[in-house]
Formats: C-alpha cells, sequence, structure tokens
C-alpha cells in the first residue's frame, strides 16, 4: 500500500511534466523533478530508469492509457509530452513549489507509517492515517476517503508537519525558532502533543518549558525546529489532552497518543 502511495506520487509530478507545454523533459530531467518533489530537501535523485517504467505503465496500464510522446533529438536523447493538448490525468492546478511540498511532507509521513506498521504500533498508525487522507485530498489523489471535504489549507509551514508528527509519535522534545504576528522572534523548548487544521492552518499543540502551560504555534510561525536528544518528553494524560483539544480544534477528529 505504501509503495502504491509513493508510485502515485511520481505519476502526479510526471502528469504535471508532461503536460507542460514550455519545456522539453527528457528523461534525466524527469528524475531531477520526481526527486525534488519527492524527496525536497534531502535532495535524492530517482533513478531515470525508474522514470522510463513509469512513462511505460502510465501509457499502458487501463487506469491511465496516458498519451505519452516521445521526441527523439539530433543528440540521441528524448523528451517526453503528451500529444493531446490541454491533457492531464489529477487536472492538479497547484504550482510546482506547492506540490513539491506537499509530496515531499507526505512522502515522509508514509516512510514513518510503514516504520509503526512494521511496529505493529496501532495507535500511531490510526494517527498517521487521520493526517494523511488531508493532503492526498490537497493534491487531488485521495481515493480512499471521497467523503472528505476539499480543504484549500495553507501550505506555508508544512515542510515541519512530518518533523513534528515524528515527533508527537515518538515522544520527542523539541526546540523550535518561532516568530509572532508582529515579528517576535524567540526560541520554545517544548514537548508536542497533536497538530490539526484551524481556520485553514495547521497548528501544533505542545506544553513550553518556559511557560509550564499548554500553547498552539502555527506551523507557516515556525522557522526552524529540531530534536531535544538530552530533554525528558512529559506525557499528559488522555483526559487534559481531550480538554486543551475541545478548545481550540473545536471541529477537529483527531486521535492524541
Amino acid at each position: 500500500m505504501i509503495r502504491e502511495k509513493q508510485n502515485q506520487l511520481r505519476y502526479l509530478v510526471l502528469d504535471r511534466c508532461f503536460a507542460d507545454t514550455r519545456h522539453k523533459y527528457t528523461a534525466i530531467d524527469l528524475s531531477k523533478k520526481v526527486g525534488e518533489a519527492i524527496w525536497g530537501e534531502l535532495g535524492a535523485q530517482v533513478n531515470p530508469r525508474l522514470v522510463l517504467g513509469d512513462i511505460k505503465y502510465m501509457k499502458e496500464a487501463t487506469a491511465f492509457q496516458a498519451p505519452i510522446e516521445e521526441f527523439p533529438t539530433k543528440n540521441g536523447k528524448s523528451w517526453y509530452r503528451y500529444s493531446k493538448k490541454n491533457y492531464s490525468i489529477f487536472h492538479n492546478a497547484l504550482p510546482f513549489e506547492a506540490i513539491n511540498t506537499l509530496c515531499s511532507s507526505l512522502s515522509s509521513l508514509y516512510l514513518t507509517l510503514q516504520r509503526f506498521q512494521n511496529g505493529n504500533c496501532t495507535r500511531s498508525c490510526e494517527f498517521l492515517n487521520t493526517i494523511i487522507p488531508y493532503l492526498e485530498n490537497r493534491l487531488g489523489i485521495s481515493k480512499e476517503n471521497p467523503s472528505l471535504p476539499e480543504q484549500k489549507f495553507n501550505l506555508q509551514g508544512l515542510e515541519h508537519l512530518a518533523k513534528i508528527v515524528e515527533s508527537i509519535i515518538s515522544f520527542q522534545p523539541l526546540k523550535i525558532h518561532y516568530h509572532t504576528f508582529n515579528d517576535r522572534e524567540f526560541d520554545i523548548f517544548c514537548d508536542p502533543y497533536h497538530v490539526g487544521l484551524h481556520d485553514d492552518k495547521w497548528y501544533m499543540m505542545a506544553r513550553t518549558e518556559q511557560y509550564s502551560q499548554m500553547g498552539y504555534y502555527a506551523l507557516e510561525r515556525i522557522e526552524s525546529l529540531k530534536p531535544l536528544e538530552d530533554k525528558l518528553y512529559i506525557q499528559q494524560t488522555d483526559s487534559d489532552l481531550e480538554t486543551y483539544m475541545k478548545i481550540f480544534f473545536k471541529d477537529a477528529n483527531f486521535l492524541y497518543l
């Protein structure tokens, strides 16, 4: 299942490239675009042979039958594009930057989900499976939960989501460099407990060491974050977390750990 989801991300990126009439993408170019989208800041490149295999699958698979045309060049290389004008499989109008942010976040969440599935951590998997569909829905690739309402949430700060989720599941304290709406900057030492949507923005619920109280922090205002290996994570009771969640995430249907 996770492999199929990763494949779907590659198909989405390739679909956008094939529909782009302003560029002529070779297999190497396509592998770079897919690598940038899926691996983000890690900078890992996808093997061009994998891309060529994806092209073959997208052309032949019953679900797609994509009209991908190969255009040989004088230097022996080929570039690829849809032969039909305005054709698209996913009809995703997001800019590439937004696609990259969503794909890299999803890819990290998929890997985390796979790791906890292998460890039979049911509650952690349930938590991940409440978050992942929102990102899939934003990309237009969600098939498992068609009843989920379309979310046009702000993507700013989404690059921090996977790391925060990992810290929540792993009971890992964080150091966060944060700025307020009036541009005051400071560091937060905190124990993260939850992430969720509120008014189309992603927020983290965490207990701060400085103030010894629960707070809510917009991901779009996080400048950077890193795990604190030498700090003890303070767990809260389920009843306390439920009380705090109801205060802020009034319409949320997320699980807490």
